[in-house]
């Protein structure tokens, strides 16, 4: 079925990105230009990626090439990936499917390989993974101008075992009136070391409140920013409430204003109350 999906999403990016370019080319340049660029995007993975000649990078690597902090170029391209591959040292690409129109290319691949160093806020597990993603990228001149990658994150932290097997799993609350309290955080990596520290006040107070029964924080870095997720149990929504009302006044004795702080540091966060659905 993921692949069915996989494959379904791709000839979708096809129709609708390469659909802009098709007039540009007769027949015959339209087929050369498609077979041209796959061939670049197989290079990429098979020559450049699993050989780690990253100084061919430069080759096929457009120099006005974005990445997600700014940076521009081959440096760019390969900065999210040098700490995976410093990782898993064995990590190793396989192209499962390719499909070009115009200036349009989508790969779909597999990774596999053995974590034996740490990742950012993940120790090495020594467990090996196979996660499946794809990515689509924009060429100009033989050269990749841009790329949109889409890889199974749940799924890879799951075979780390850094997540459950199933996520949905959550363990029976002590009542049916038992509440969970979520946050997600979206942190600059600059920003996490004063946040952290913060949050680990936050808790050591809230552990000592009437009603608390636990919690739990999920950690993820990507690239300059890092996502944390606190999941607070609750006896009820009493406890909830009056817990939240303490840390107000906690915060307001202290001349702490945590909206403020947070956009001073640059966090983006959601929360929500959420209740377990007993089967």
């Amino acid at each position: 079925m993921k692949h069915l999906m996989i494959l379904l999403l791709m000839q979708l990016q096809v129709m609708g990105l390469g659909a802009q370019t098709q007039a540009n080319y007769s027949p015959s340049e339209k087929t050369t230009n498609n077979m041209e660029n796959k061939e670049i995007i197989r290079e990429l993975y098979e020559e450049i990626l699993n050989k780690r000649a990253f100084d061919k990078l430069d080759q096929i690597i457009s120099p006005g090439y974005a990445g997600i902090d700014q940076q521009k170029g081959a440096k760019a391209f390969k900065k999210p990936i040098l700490p995976l591959i410093a990782a898993f040292p064995g990590l190793k690409w396989e192209l499962d499917h390719i499909v070009a129109e115009g200036d349009q290319v989508v790969a779909c691949w597999h990774v596999t390989g053995t974590q034996e160093g740490p990742l950012p806020g993940i120790a090495a597990t020594g467990k090996t993974v196979n996660s499946f993603g794809m990515a689509i990228y924009k060429l100009e001149a033989g050269q990749i101008v841009a790329s949109e990658v889409h890889t199974d994150r749940l799924d890879f932290l799951q075979q780390l075992g850094v997540l459950p097997a199933d996520v949905n799993a959550i363990p029976k609350p002590a009542t049916t009136g038992s509440v969970y309290f979520i946050d997600q955080f979206k942190v600059p990596n600059e920003a996490l070391p004063a946040f952290e520290q913060r949050m680990a006040l936050n808790r050591e107070m809230i552990k000592k409140m009437e009603g608390f029964e636990g919690d739990t924080i999920y950690k993820f870095s990507s690239g300059d920013t890092t996502q944390l997720i606190t999941v607070a149990h609750w006896r009820d929504a009493a406890a909830l409430e009056q817990a939240k009302n303490k840390v107000i006044a906690s915060y307001q004795a202290e001349g702490f204003d945590m909206p403020a702080q947070l956009k001073a540091w640059g966090i983006q966060m959601e929360r929500g109350i959420y209740k377990a659905v007993l089967k």
